[in-house]
């Protein structure tokens, strides 16, 4: 199933970087300008999303002239739509408050990296998987701490990434399946477009490495082949998810090019791949780590789960709610396992039970939605036949290497779902770095039937399009390179700085931080001062614009701010003497300096809400406070 291809040379790098640098440009231009909110909303509906997608994107591969502009431009666009829409409606959901500020895990991966750029170890709840944070860490220097500024960058690379593979599955499938694809990995990543999360850096990897493989296994290219396995191990140490794909690829490696007999030495290469990935993840660990962090500690609670009959994640908290140490928790895991073994089976029959069957924790919930409707059955009903057809399909041509690709890594999916259960998974984010390999099954299950019947020449099948591996390549190695550089640079040349401790009075808790333009909201009362959207919001429309999900926090917010006639500032900090995280509000007006774009701020802070990290700061001084350089 090989198109006409073309083969870009390394000149061709420099056009392709060209037309990146136009399209992201217009990209921020558009922001920048603003989308109107009435297309936000129609694009909460993930039906409607999924046509309209699906129109575009289709069309785009229709295109003869500057196809690469155009193709990255929409995609940009697309990604363009829910950032401008948090932006322009300072919306406050479960991850984030007023359009911007991070809540939740993503307060603590950009804290963390902060962190890191004070010179100070990573020791928060979700430490386990520092990769994102440490790749974090160079963009918010880079941005100055501007955290709109960072999320184009990280939303610029996913799509850089989803290009990637749109060209590789136009090559291997053709134009429809190609657009599909697209439209299928949009619906699963949108959700996290607006969010400082490891899904992005998730899905930036993991495109990336599926693209690869593709490249690699169609032209028979080990080079990419075992490229395209190492970033999918680091995609999967950023995303911890279905890991046992990795062996399973790694098994593949050893048959993929061998016809009659199975290459040690092909496998090998590939398990060099993985240890490889996994090396790089340890070398995070122990440059940017507090060493009482436990490696994957989000596998202790989920095993716990499993072990109560499929009881959850949180079940643990429930049971024992005093203890956070994930060891010990591990250690109970294997105690339920060795008192009631029967827990684990039933455990294991609901995590497959939710993969296959409608409902908000099946494996393509991101395309079918969830409920009753007939659309979410229809939807859902469609998606596993074409799945079906082809892994059946594969079956049938167990010889040919693709098709030994897609049973061997769902195999590995499926050994995968016992440990990473999808009722943990929150509608399958926990499985970002696989999303798009299951949507190669109906895609190519699609691909398939309409070259059974005859009918793919109406689809321009056979159309001539070009490949990117010289540019797939260069990006890679640039991927690879910063995470694995970063830690190292952060250690060598980033020296914790040491401050005054403040003088507050009894109840308040002293605390020093850097406050930047871009890494606040500014909540302005109506008609004193001109408001829009992020970060500047006006009261009322941060007073409508809510979700259910961050009720306590909002609640405190809104209690603590209500009555106020001044700009109040909202903002995640943390504490440069302590390293402990904070959600503060400030009065603009008693800042040292309103008007600056940085400034560190010495603060006495008063509690409001402990469970949400709710602190009112009375500032004291500024910067002269530092007062040497280790």
């Amino acid at each position: 199933m090989k198109n006409n291809e073309n083969i870009n040379t390394f000149q061709d790098i420099f056009i392709c970087l060209t037309t990146i640098l136009i399209s992201i440009s217009l990209f921020v231009i558009v922001l920048r300008i603003g989308i109107p909110q009435n297309i936000g909303e129609f694009f909460n509906n993930n039906f409607f999303m999924l046509i309209i997608s699906i129109i575009a994107f289709y069309l785009c591969t229709q295109v003869k002239k500057a196809k690469t502009f155009i193709s990255l431009l929409v995609i940009l666009l697309f990604f363009a739509i829910p950032l401008s829409h948090y932006w322009e409606t300072g919306i406050s959901t479960q991850k984030i408050v007023g359009g911007l500020i991070p809540h939740r895990d993503s307060m603590y991966y950009y804290l963390d990296a902060r962190n890191v750029l004070n010179g100070k170890l990573i020791n928060s709840l979700i430490g386990s998987r520092p990769i994102f944070s440490g790749f974090l860490a160079p963009l918010i220097a880079l941005t100055q701490d501007d955290i709109q500024t960072t999320l184009m960058i990280l939303v610029s690379l996913c799509a850089i990434s989803l290009y990637f593979l749109f060209n590789e599955a136009q090559v291997e499938f053709g134009p429809l399946p190609a657009t599909l694809l697209m439209a299928g990995v949009y619906s699963f990543y949108a959700r996290f477009i607006p969010h400082l999360v490891s899904e992005q850096l998730g899905m930036i990897l993991s495109l990336t490495g599926w693209a690869l493989l593709l490249f690699g296994i169609r032209r028979v290219n080990k080079i990419f082949l075992v490229l395209g396995i190492l970033i999918i191990t680091l995609a999967l140490n950023a995303r911890v998810g279905a890991m046992f794909v990795l062996p399973a690829l790694a098994v593949f490696s050893g048959f993929a090019f061998k016809k009659k007999r199975f290459s040690f030495t092909d496998f090998a290469w590939a398990a060099a791949a993985i240890l490889l990935g996994f090396l790089i993840n340890y070398l995070v660990f122990q440059l940017l780590l507090d060493p009482g962090v436990m490696p994957y500690s989000s596998f202790a609670d989920a095993l716990y789960g499993q072990t109560k009959g499929g009881a959850g994640w949180t079940s643990s908290r429930e049971d024992f709610p005093g203890i956070y140490d994930s060891y010990e928790i591990l250690n109970l895991a294997f105690m339920n396992i060795k008192r009631y073994p029967l827990g684990l089976v039933i455990g294991t029959f609901k995590a497959f039970r939710d993969f296959f069957t409608p409902g908000i924790d099946n494996a393509f919930v991101f395309i079918t939605g969830y409920g009753n409707s007939f659309i979410v059955y229809l939807l859902w009903a469609v998606t596993w036949f074409f799945t079906g057809y082809e892994l059946v399909h594969s079956f049938k041509n167990i010889k040919n290497p693709y098709e030994q690709f897609e049973l061997l890594v769902f195999a590995g999916v499926l050994l995968s779902v016992p440990f990473a259960p999808p009722r943990d998974s929150s509608s399958m984010r926990t499985y970002a770095a696989t999303i798009p390999f299951l949507m190669l099954l109906p895609v190519a299950g699609l691909a398939h039937l309409l070259d059974k019947m005859d009918v793919s020449k109406y689809f321009n099948k056979n159309k001539a399009h070009t490949s990117c591996p010289n540019s797939m390549l260069a990006y890679s190695i640039i991927l690879i390179s910063v995470i694995t550089l970063t830690p190292i640079i952060i250690k060598l040349f980033v020296k914790p700085i040491s401050y005054f401790n403040n003088e507050c009075t009894t109840g308040q808790t002293p605390a020093v931080f850097h406050l930047n333009k871009g890494s606040y909201i500014t909540l302005i009362p109506d008609g004193s001062a001109p408001c829009a959207g992020t970060p500047d919001i006006c009261f009322s429309k941060f007073v409508s614009n809510v979700s259910v999900g961050i009720k306590e926090l909002y609640d405190a917010i809104l209690e603590t701010t209500q009555t106020s006639k001044e700009v109040v500032i909202f903002s995640a900090v943390n504490d440069l003497v302590s390293g402990k995280y904070y959600y503060v509000l400030l009065d603009q007006k008693k800042l040292p300096d309103i008007n600056a774009d940085f400034q560190t701020i010495s603060a006495c802070l008063t509690e409001i809400n402990s469970h949400e990290f709710l602190f009112s700061a009375t500032t004291i001084k500024n910067a002269d406070i530092i007062i040497n350089q280790k």
